[in-house]
Protein backbone atom coordinates (compact mmCIF):
# COMPACT_ATOMS: atom_id res chain seq x y z
CA UNK A 1 0.00 0.00 0.00
CA UNK A 2 1.77 3.19 -1.16
CA UNK A 3 -0.20 5.27 1.34
CA UNK A 4 1.00 3.06 4.18
CA UNK A 5 4.60 3.54 3.06
CA UNK A 6 4.09 7.29 2.84
CA UNK A 7 2.74 7.32 6.40
CA UNK A 8 5.67 5.22 7.61
CA UNK A 9 8.10 7.60 5.91
CA UNK A 10 6.37 10.58 7.53
CA UNK A 11 6.56 8.91 10.94
CA UNK A 12 10.24 8.20 10.44
CA UNK A 13 10.85 11.89 9.69
CA UNK A 14 9.04 13.21 12.75
CA UNK A 15 10.50 13.64 16.21
CA UNK A 16 13.98 12.33 16.98
CA UNK A 17 15.91 10.50 14.33
CA UNK A 18 14.77 6.87 14.22
CA UNK A 19 17.16 4.82 12.11
CA UNK A 20 15.37 1.57 12.98
CA UNK A 21 12.05 2.80 11.59
CA UNK A 22 13.83 4.25 8.56
CA UNK A 23 15.44 0.89 7.79
CA UNK A 24 12.22 -1.01 8.53
CA UNK A 25 10.33 1.16 6.02
CA UNK A 26 12.86 0.36 3.30
CA UNK A 27 12.73 -3.36 4.08
CA UNK A 28 8.91 -3.32 4.11
CA UNK A 29 8.94 -1.62 0.70
CA UNK A 30 11.25 -4.33 -0.64
CA UNK A 31 8.89 -7.08 0.49
CA UNK A 32 5.85 -5.25 -0.83
CA UNK A 33 7.32 -4.75 -4.30
CA UNK A 34 9.25 -8.06 -4.49
CA UNK A 35 9.62 -9.18 -8.10
CA UNK A 36 7.55 -6.29 -9.50
CA UNK A 37 10.43 -4.04 -10.70
CA UNK A 38 8.44 -1.10 -9.28
CA UNK A 39 11.00 0.99 -7.39
CA UNK A 40 9.38 4.41 -7.84
CA UNK A 41 9.08 4.98 -4.07
CA UNK A 42 12.86 4.73 -3.69
CA UNK A 43 13.64 6.82 -6.76
CA UNK A 44 11.21 9.55 -5.66
CA UNK A 45 12.75 9.69 -2.19
CA UNK A 46 16.49 9.47 -2.90
CA UNK A 47 17.40 12.20 -0.40
CA UNK A 48 15.44 10.43 2.34
CA UNK A 49 16.93 7.09 1.29
CA UNK A 50 20.39 8.59 1.53
CA UNK A 51 19.98 9.04 5.29
CA UNK A 52 20.74 5.36 5.76
CA UNK A 53 24.27 4.71 6.98
CA UNK A 54 26.64 1.77 7.24
CA UNK A 55 24.81 -1.59 7.19
CA UNK A 56 21.42 0.09 6.83
CA UNK A 57 22.75 1.52 3.56
CA UNK A 58 23.83 -2.01 2.58
CA UNK A 59 20.28 -3.30 3.20
CA UNK A 60 18.67 -0.36 1.39
CA UNK A 61 20.70 -0.96 -1.76
CA UNK A 62 20.24 -4.73 -1.54
CA UNK A 63 16.46 -4.22 -1.46
CA UNK A 64 16.68 -3.27 -5.14
CA UNK A 65 17.60 -6.89 -5.80
CA UNK A 66 14.40 -8.05 -4.10
CA UNK A 67 12.30 -5.58 -6.08
CA UNK A 68 13.91 -6.46 -9.42
CA UNK A 69 14.12 -10.23 -8.78
CA UNK A 70 14.19 -12.01 -12.14
CA UNK A 71 14.68 -8.82 -14.15
CA UNK A 72 18.02 -10.13 -15.42
CA UNK A 73 18.39 -8.39 -18.77
CA UNK A 74 18.83 -4.83 -17.48
CA UNK A 75 20.32 -5.85 -14.12
CA UNK A 76 23.70 -4.16 -14.57
CA UNK A 77 22.05 -1.00 -15.87
CA UNK A 78 19.64 -0.85 -12.91
CA UNK A 79 22.43 -1.23 -10.38
CA UNK A 80 25.11 0.77 -12.21
CA UNK A 81 24.77 3.87 -9.95
CA UNK A 82 25.58 1.70 -6.92
CA UNK A 83 28.01 -0.97 -8.16
CA UNK A 84 31.77 -0.41 -7.68
CA UNK A 85 33.00 1.93 -10.42
CA UNK A 86 36.53 0.51 -10.38
CA UNK A 87 36.93 -3.00 -9.02
CA UNK A 88 40.72 -2.71 -8.82
CA UNK A 89 40.92 0.73 -7.20
CA UNK A 90 41.55 -0.55 -3.68
CA UNK A 91 39.68 2.38 -2.13
CA UNK A 92 35.87 2.29 -2.16
CA UNK A 93 34.00 5.58 -1.82
CA UNK A 94 30.82 3.91 -0.54
CA UNK A 95 31.56 0.32 0.50
CA UNK A 96 28.21 -0.41 2.17
CA UNK A 97 26.20 0.78 -0.83
CA UNK A 98 28.51 -1.05 -3.23
CA UNK A 99 28.42 -4.23 -1.15
CA UNK A 100 24.63 -4.06 -1.06
CA UNK A 101 24.57 -3.65 -4.84
CA UNK A 102 26.68 -6.79 -5.29
CA UNK A 103 24.21 -8.68 -3.09
CA UNK A 104 21.34 -7.16 -5.09
CA UNK A 105 22.89 -8.41 -8.34
CA UNK A 106 22.91 -11.91 -6.90
CA UNK A 107 19.29 -11.60 -5.78
CA UNK A 108 18.19 -10.51 -9.25
CA UNK A 109 19.96 -13.40 -10.97
CA UNK A 110 19.29 -16.14 -8.40
CA UNK A 111 17.86 -19.18 -10.26
CA UNK A 112 17.39 -17.00 -13.34
CA UNK A 113 20.65 -17.31 -15.27
CA UNK A 114 23.84 -15.31 -15.11
CA UNK A 115 23.70 -13.10 -18.22
CA UNK A 116 22.43 -9.55 -18.65
CA UNK A 117 21.03 -7.98 -21.84
CA UNK A 118 24.46 -7.30 -23.34
CA UNK A 119 25.68 -10.84 -22.71
CA UNK A 120 27.85 -9.92 -19.74
CA UNK A 121 27.93 -12.56 -17.05
CA UNK A 122 26.78 -11.49 -13.61
CA UNK A 123 28.69 -14.42 -12.15
CA UNK A 124 31.91 -13.34 -13.85
CA UNK A 125 31.43 -9.78 -12.61
CA UNK A 126 30.73 -10.94 -9.06
CA UNK A 127 33.71 -13.31 -9.10
CA UNK A 128 35.97 -10.43 -10.13
CA UNK A 129 34.39 -8.22 -7.46
CA UNK A 130 35.03 -10.93 -4.87
CA UNK A 131 38.74 -10.95 -5.68
CA UNK A 132 38.97 -7.16 -5.83
CA UNK A 133 37.20 -6.77 -2.48
CA UNK A 134 40.13 -8.44 -0.77
CA UNK A 135 42.39 -5.61 -2.02
CA UNK A 136 40.54 -2.92 -0.08
CA UNK A 137 42.83 -1.03 2.26
CA UNK A 138 40.21 -0.27 4.93
CA UNK A 139 38.92 -3.26 6.89
CA UNK A 140 35.31 -2.03 7.07
CA UNK A 141 35.28 -1.53 3.28
CA UNK A 142 36.87 -4.91 2.69
CA UNK A 143 34.38 -6.81 4.82
CA UNK A 144 31.32 -4.96 3.44
CA UNK A 145 32.34 -5.63 -0.16
CA UNK A 146 33.34 -9.22 0.54
CA UNK A 147 30.06 -9.80 2.37
CA UNK A 148 28.01 -8.56 -0.59
CA UNK A 149 30.15 -10.29 -3.22
CA UNK A 150 30.08 -13.62 -1.37
CA UNK A 151 26.29 -13.61 -1.06
CA UNK A 152 25.94 -12.52 -4.69
CA UNK A 153 28.23 -15.28 -5.95
CA UNK A 154 26.43 -17.88 -3.86
CA UNK A 155 23.01 -16.87 -5.20
CA UNK A 156 24.01 -16.80 -8.87
CA UNK A 157 26.03 -20.03 -8.69
CA UNK A 158 23.51 -21.79 -6.47
CA UNK A 159 23.65 -25.59 -6.76
CA UNK A 160 26.31 -25.35 -9.50
CA UNK A 161 28.91 -27.31 -7.56
CA UNK A 162 31.62 -24.95 -8.82
CA UNK A 163 34.64 -26.17 -6.85
CA UNK A 164 36.89 -23.23 -7.86
CA UNK A 165 34.41 -20.73 -6.45
CA UNK A 166 33.91 -22.84 -3.34
CA UNK A 167 37.67 -22.86 -2.73
CA UNK A 168 37.86 -19.07 -3.08
CA UNK A 169 35.05 -18.72 -0.58
CA UNK A 170 36.63 -21.21 1.80
CA UNK A 171 39.83 -19.15 1.84
CA UNK A 172 37.77 -16.14 2.95
CA UNK A 173 36.22 -18.21 5.73
CA UNK A 174 39.72 -19.15 6.90
CA UNK A 175 40.80 -15.48 6.95
CA UNK A 176 38.73 -15.37 10.15
CA UNK A 177 36.94 -12.08 9.56
CA UNK A 178 33.53 -12.49 11.20
CA UNK A 179 31.44 -10.51 8.70
CA UNK A 180 33.07 -11.73 5.48
CA UNK A 181 33.51 -15.27 6.83
CA UNK A 182 29.84 -15.67 7.66
CA UNK A 183 28.79 -14.66 4.14
CA UNK A 184 31.46 -16.87 2.55
CA UNK A 185 30.29 -19.91 4.52
CA UNK A 186 26.67 -19.29 3.54
CA UNK A 187 27.72 -18.89 -0.09
CA UNK A 188 29.58 -22.19 -0.01
CA UNK A 189 26.40 -23.87 1.16
CA UNK A 190 24.45 -22.33 -1.71
CA UNK A 191 26.99 -23.41 -4.31
CA UNK A 192 27.12 -26.98 -2.99
CA UNK A 193 23.36 -27.15 -2.48
CA UNK A 194 22.06 -30.66 -3.14
CA UNK A 195 25.54 -32.19 -3.35
CA UNK A 196 25.18 -34.24 -0.17
CA UNK A 197 27.89 -36.80 0.48
CA UNK A 198 29.90 -35.57 -2.51
CA UNK A 199 31.11 -32.69 -0.35
CA UNK A 200 31.64 -34.70 2.82
CA UNK A 201 35.29 -33.69 3.24
CA UNK A 202 34.51 -29.99 2.75
CA UNK A 203 31.68 -30.22 5.28
CA UNK A 204 33.98 -31.90 7.81
CA UNK A 205 36.61 -29.17 7.32
CA UNK A 206 34.04 -26.41 7.83
CA UNK A 207 32.51 -28.06 10.89
CA UNK A 208 35.97 -28.49 12.38
CA UNK A 209 36.81 -24.84 11.72
CA UNK A 210 33.49 -23.71 13.19
CA UNK A 211 34.62 -25.18 16.51
CA UNK A 212 38.03 -23.51 16.36
CA UNK A 213 37.04 -19.99 15.38
CA UNK A 214 36.18 -17.45 18.05
CA UNK A 215 33.63 -15.74 15.79
CA UNK A 216 30.02 -16.73 16.36
CA UNK A 217 29.04 -15.33 12.96
CA UNK A 218 31.37 -17.76 11.16
CA UNK A 219 30.13 -20.65 13.30
CA UNK A 220 26.56 -19.70 12.43
CA UNK A 221 27.40 -19.43 8.72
Amino acid sequence: DPLGLKNLKTSAEQGRKNSVLHNATIVAHGYMQAGTSVDSFLRENLEWLGRASNWAKFSATASLGVIHKGNVKPSMEILSPYLPSDLQAGVSQSPYSEGGALYALGLIHACEGASSHDGNSALEYLSNALEAAGLQEAENAREALQHGACLGVGLVAMSSGDTDLAEKLQSIVYNDNAVAGEAAALAMGMIMLGGGAKYESVIEDLLSYSKDTSHEKITRG
